[in-house]
């Protein structure tokens, strides 16, 4: 068989999100696109050639995206093991979608032993049945992972003349039968998957990337966030609502650097100040206008339209400021999953565990876990307190490890982020953290924000490295943020 790899079956099967993550990160690590499409193709190929040695006769039906390139690739390798090849393209070569496919096209295309038949219209059938009814083996490469909805023409009649050639003909759905989840699909004998089984039952071949690859952040974690230009007709409030609390008597800056990074990305940013702070608020306004100054007897009605709230950057320790955290905390678990908080610097110090839950995420430096959990900070010790307490951790942890470590609520992922360099020890960054990571989670969950936050973050710190050096600002590291989110998305 091909090369398989194996996974912890609690794991099975992940889902569209996941994979397109990975295989953004892998690309990102060095993996190109093109080389996992020509990976699939020679893996499709191996496993037709291993289960079914004696069949002459092979049906690739391709879509016009990079499920179509992967049977573009293996009508290429198939042509090696002598078979006879037919490739059904349903739609046009003009409209197929990706570089990748497109390149894998155009190699098939002169080669006069694959035959090709191309399928812009349903009644076009007719005409190639007789072609059809020979085969004996028939690959589904229509549609993959990315197929939403139910069918639409010529694809669901090209579902329907599929099923009609069983049983004679053997059906491999190559990723996942097309329709998949729908009223119309292929009914497939088999389905081989890349790198994981993406339905219950299929075989996970190998397109060579390294499982450790899972445990690694990268721009495919930003590209699966909603952003607001996801819909462009939404109005102002509906890209996320963020209620920032903090401030204090030393660390001014603190917050200012949080808000500064969350209003890069959503709409409305709220400030609140405990009730001895109310001067920093006025001193603040004067020197960063993003955001809405709240007195602290408008953040229960603030609270109600936020999406998320930060809690912590530059907050002062003591009874009071304790007594505020704790009653966010509480507010909102009773939200029943419709809020979320971020904790970050002070309040870390402050928060009663017993008020974690999968609503919040905490995002603490070493000392600051240590001091929060008792426990030494590490990855594992992150995944399990995640798990004991139910909560998304962000550990900062590249003073030690040299990693940020984000832990799924419930003990679930864990997973790493690497980029970033020492221009980044300036204080205010970690509120940069804070604030993106805080900003994602208003239309993302806690997890994915956590992430993508910590990659951007490290992205931009990285970008200003290249251009100026070590020597920037918080304040420089927001206003790259923009740019960062940019060339993750676009990568």
């Amino acid at each position: 068989m091909g090369l398989f790899i194996r996974r912890n079956p609690l794991t099975l099967p992940m889902n569209e999100i996941e994979s397109r993550v990975l295989e953004a990160n892998a690309a990102y690590l060095g993996i190109s696109r093109m080389q996992m499409m020509e990976n699939a193709g020679r893996e499709t190929a191996r496993f037709v050639e291993e289960n079914f040695p004696k069949a002459k006769h092979v049906g690739i039906f391709c879509g016009l995206g990079n499920n179509g390139g992967d049977g573009f690739c293996a009508a290429r390798f198939l042509l090696t093991a002598k078979k006879e090849i037919t490739v059904i393209l349903v739609g046009s070569p003009k409209s197929i979608a990706t570089l990748e496919a497109r390149e894998n096209w155009r190699a098939i295309e002169p080669l006069q032993p694959i035959r090709k038949i191309l399928i812009s219209d349903s009644k076009e059938f007719d005409a190639c049945w007789m072609e059809l009814k020979k085969f004996e083996v028939v690959l589904d490469c229509i549609l993959g992972t990315g197929q939403s909805g139910e069918l639409r023409e010529p694809v669901r009649s090209a579902v329907g003349k599929i099923n009609s050639l069983t049983p004679k003909a053997a059906i491999i759905a190559v990723d996942v039968p097309t329709g998949f989840g729908t009223r119309t699909q292929v009914k497939a004998g088999h389905t081989v998957s890349f790198h994981y089984p993406k339905t219950p039952r299929a075989t996970a071949l190998s397109i060579g990337i390294p499982e450790q690859f899972e445990e690694l952040v990268g721009p495919g974690h930003v590209q699966a966030l909603s952003f607001s230009d996801s819909n462009p007709k939404s109005h102002k409030g509906q890209n996320g609502v963020l209620l920032v609390v903090g401030g204090g008597r030393e660390y001014h800056g603190a917050p200012i650097s949080a808000v500064k990074a969350a209003s890069k990305i959503v709409d409305l940013v709220y400030f609140a100040g405990t009730p001895a702070n109310n001067e920093l608020v006025k001193k603040m306004k004067i020197e960063c206008a993003d955001f809405m100054a709240l007195e602290w007897a408008g953040i229960t009605e603030t609270l109600k339209r936020a999406d998320c709230t930060l809690v912590g950057p530059g907050m002062d320790i003591d009874a009071n400021a304790k007594s505020i955290v704790n009653s966010l905390l509480k507010a909102v678990s009773k939200s029943n999953g419709k809020k979320k908080i971020v904790l970050d610097a002070s309040a870390l110090r402050m928060a009663d565990k017993r008020l974690l839950s999968p609503a919040v995420c905490v995002t603490p430096h070493a000392g600051e876990f240590e001091a929060l959990f008792g426990i030494e900070a590490t990855g594992e010790n992150a995944r399990e307190m995640a798990k004991r307490h139910d909560c998304a951790i962000l550990l900062k942890d590249k003073g030690n490890s040299g990693f940020d470590w984000i832990a799924e609520s419930g003990g679930g992922k864990l997973v790493k982020n690497s980029n970033g360099n020492e221009g980044m020890t300036k204080g205010g960054t970690g509120d940069v953290l804070a604030g993106l990571t805080a900003a994602f989670a208003c239309k993302n969950g806690l997890f994915h924000s956590a992430c993508a936050a910590a990659f951007v973050n490290g992205l931009a710190g990285d970008l200003l490295k290249e251009r100026a050096g070590v020597n920037y600002s918080a304040s420089d590291l927001a206003q790259e943020l923009p740019r960062a989110i940019k060339l993750a998305r676009e990568f």
